[in-house]
């Protein structure tokens, strides 16, 4: 195999859009749920002691999930062949670029998937990176510049600095985003929406460095939007030159229509916001990401309604235990275990400035009677439903599913949605969200319920 002195940009073959965009190369999609083809020609397989001569493609595919593929015929000339099915290595010219399996091993051409692909010499830190973000939602913040010269236009800018880097990301702003936007959101699937900068501050760094910071911005971009998104398709620069790419897999959630906290009323305040979600992350980023998770699930109606409604508990429990134990020491020792999931809910609602009534926009939860023909309230209070519908789905016996048949889907859909409520408040309280936010209930965009009391 011959030595590569080629640079990364000439290793691999990006899909051509129309149009440009502003931030270096980013990678963006003409169409909706099109595959982005990294690299073409030929490249080898190593399955353990086994070396494959292919030519064919490697492409970035969105279903059935958003991975790397590779899809090859043998060159004349190869023999018999013997797959072991160990972890395979992928080699373009002498350069490993990932890793992978078989998908269909038996026929040709050759099909596999290649994880944590990346093109380029990742062992020398870069300044900057550009990046693309798929299936965020239309969130507005600071006017960009436009371009009037016929070239692809930036409509919003969101910027987001900490000690280490400032990253800038620009909405694609033109009518055909916006009809991928709603293909997207009547059929699910993945667009390109958005494209970013991120810049060291402090000299170059690393790519494990880089990997680390992505993790977070992922993580907080997908809080914005309300369900999963990631920075995809990284491209790492220093002196002007790409000196890597990578196109590994990440979690992202094909496109449905969700309610987020994030206002799209413009704002500058996601940088403060941004700053206190990265302090967290590095404090407790585990914890973090298992109440994100939850929360996640439950809003993309993970289990249908049912298991949505336990799923939101959960991502409550998870952030009342760190928040209002670990963080707060609100209440401590025996005290703490012994505490029912609904007292720490309200606690943690009163640390936070949430009303424990039922707000009087949930009216099918809020008129639930004991009695079909009382009149006393079925739950004295907000905890008290949704702790009690979840403990009927987890804990059930007779008398308690009895009891949740008598609710209607209306009634639970509300609690669930109550449920979602308190999660967002809670976690913009824990992230110091000084600004305006989406209220998922009154569907008002107001001041968190901590900063306006």
């Amino acid at each position: 195999m011959k030595d590569d002195t080629r640079q990364p940009e000439q290793l691999h073959k990006k899909t051509q859009v129309t149009g440009q965009t502003r931030i270096g190369n980013s990678i963006v999609i003409p169409e909706i749920n099109e595959n982005v083809q990294i690299y073409e020609g030929d490249f080898q397989i190593i399955d353990h002691t086994t070396t494959l001569d292919l030519k064919g493609t490697i492409d970035f595919q969105w279903f059935p999930i958003p991975r790397t593929r590779f899809s090859g015929n043998f060159n004349p000339g190869t023999n018999s062949i013997a797959l072991h099915f160990h972890r395979l290595k992928v080699v373009i010219d002498g350069q490993e670029v990932g890793t992978g399996t078989y998908s269909d091993p038996f026929n040709t051409p050759l099909e596999g998937y290649i994880k944590n692909i990346t093109i380029g010499d990742v062992s020398k830190s870069v300044k900057s990176v550009n990046f693309s973000i798929p299936n965020l939602r239309k969130i507005s913040a600071e006017t960009a510049e436009r371009d009037e010269d016929g070239a692809r236009f930036h409509g919003r800018k969101i910027t987001l600095e900490d000690d280490d880097y400032e990253t800038t990301i620009l909405r694609l702003d033109d009518k055909d985003i916006d009809k991928m936007e709603v293909l997207a959101k009547n059929g699910g699937g993945y667009f390109i929406s958005y494209v970013g900068e991120c810049v060291s501050k402090k000299g170059t760094k690393t790519y494990n460095k880089i990997n680390e910071h992505f993790k977070c911005l992922d993580q907080f971009l997908s809080f914005m939007n309300g369900q999963r998104t990631s920075c995809i398709f990284l491209k790492g620069f220093k002196a002007g030159k790409e000196v890597w790419s990578d196109y590994s897999e990440k979690r992202i959630d094909p496109y449905i229509g969700v309610s987020s906290w994030a206002s799209t009323f413009d704002q500058t305040s996601f940088n403060l916001t941004w700053k206190q979600f990265k302090s967290v992350w590095k404090n407790n980023g585990q914890l973090l990401n298992y109440a994100l998770h939850w929360y996640f699930e439950s809003n993309k109606n993970s289990g249908l309604l049912e298991g949505s409604t336990i799923l939101v508990q959960a991502a409550l429990e998870t952030i009342c235990n760190w928040l209002i134990i670990e963080k707060l020491g609100i209440i401590r020792g025996q005290e703490a275990k012994n505490l029912s999931a609904q007292n720490k809910v309200r606690i943690l609602c009163s640390t936070v400035g949430l009303s424990l009534d039922i707000p009087t926009e949930l009216k099918n939860l809020k008129n639930e009677k004991k009695t079909k023909t009382g009149k006393e309230p079925k739950f004295i209070d907000g905890p008290e439903a949704l702790t009690e519908i979840r403990n009927a789905l987890t804990h059930g016996n007779t008398q308690k599913y009895s009891s949740l048949t008598e609710l209607s889907l209306q009634s639970i859909f509300e609690a669930k949605q109550l449920g979602l409520w308190y999660v967002e408040v809670a976690l913009l309280y824990a992230f110091n969200h000084r600004d305006i936010y989406f209220n998922r209930i009154t569907k008002k965009h107001v001041l968190p319920p901590y900063v306006s009391r």
